[in-house]
């Protein structure tokens, strides 16, 4: 057997009415539909002439952040007036296959959405076995969907559709897959594309933004920041040992353990090797260390090496622990606070 290099890793129904929908699945949206913010009283609009803003050909959106608008309002104005558009787009799926798409008319969102329950819809081959897009079936992206009030929306990646509406021409929509009930939304760049919005008035870059909405439980964080909790984690980076200048190397023999062990410490180094915390070394070094193993009380193998000769020889960092008191007088005034899990630190 091999020895190996140790690395230290830290542990890594569509509804359409005017009343917002609660949270559901995976998405961590707060509300269900994402609609722009109206002020004053609601003008009504013809069919093809829904808003009338202008464009200042400053209208250069923000490709990291996409701000989407939730709806906090039941009704507003008479019964008589618009407070709602929508819209159905000729979509194609192929070259051969048009469907059509119901959308939102959104002039305060930066970007397009797709609620999971229809991409259910028309691509069910691309689901898993739990109605969610397969990897590598959609176009991940580094984007972060915001809503109006700061919150983040869980994203599953994003769909390009060829869109068009009504005589205007076909352009091709970016539509981000969130886990939000209501209707698919279509934000002011593709509205403005596809001839739903004309622009006749300065554009507000800068939106006042509420503070966001405090994350209630640990499930919730979860939800906001998955790829924070997969895995075992990495510190990049190399570090370095120094050694005594009298430091002699020590080549250790491998120990000797029962032979039923070794499909379990088997399984166990390839298992450390698959998620990165050992590299195999296959050429000779001046500096081998035993292998060691005990039994969890949960079981499994506990492996790790003996460098008690290493050790002699290291050159210590000399460091101060804090004590107690020091450490709670820090935490004055804070507000985040963090623990270390060290169950793979030993």
């Amino acid at each position: 057997m091999n020895h190996w290099k140790k690395y230290c890793r830290n542990s890594k129904t569509n509804s359409h009415g005017n009343q917002s929908s609660p949270q559901r699945g995976r998405g961590n949206q707060q509300g269900g539909f994402w609609q722009r913010r109206r002020s004053g009283t609601p003008h009504r609009h013809r069919p093809h002439d829904f808003v009338n803003a202008e464009d200042e050909n400053d209208t250069d959106y923000d490709k990291g952040n996409i701000t989407f608008e939730p709806t906090n309002f039941s009704t507003v104005g008479s019964s008589d007036e618009r407070t709602e558009v929508y819209a159905n787009l000729s979509i194609k799926l192929s070259k051969i296959k048009h469907a059509k798409l119901k959308v939102k008319v959104d002039t305060g969102a930066q970007g397009n959405i797709m609620p999971l329950i229809i991409f259910r819809r028309i691509y069910p081959q691309l689901l898993d076995e739990d109605g969610y897009p397969k990897p590598g079936s959609t176009q991940q992206r580094r984007t972060r969907l915001i809503a109006y009030n700061g919150s983040v929306i869980n994203q599953f990646g994003s769909v390009t559709l060829p869109c068009k509406y009504g005589e205007s021409k076909w352009h091709t929509e970016e539509f981000y897959i969130t886990d939000a009930d209501g209707p698919a939304i279509l934000g002011l760049p593709g509205s403005t594309r596809l001839q739903l919005v004309t622009l006749h008035c300065p554009i507000q870059k800068t939106p006042v933004k509420a503070d966001p909405t405090p994350i209630q439980d640990a499930k919730e964080l979860k939800r906001l920041y998955p790829d924070r909790f997969e895995g075992i984690g990495e510190f990049h980076g190399d570090l370095h040992i120094t050694l005594k200048e009298n430091a002699q190397p020590v080549i250790q023999p491998p120990r000797k353990y029962p032979i039923q062990l070794l499909p379990e410490i088997k399984a166990e180094l390839e298992k450390m090797q698959k998620s990165g915390v050992i590299v195999p070394v296959e050429e000779p070094t001046d500096w081998v260390n035993s292998l060691a193993f005990s039994r969890k009380s949960s079981g499994g193998i506990r492996i790790c090496l003996d460098p008690k000769d290493l050790n002699k020889s290291i050159k210590r960092t000399h460091h101060k622990t804090p004590t107690l008191e020091e450490i709670t007088n820090r935490f004055s005034g804070a507000k985040l606070f963090s623990k270390l899990d060290a169950r793979h630190g030993y």
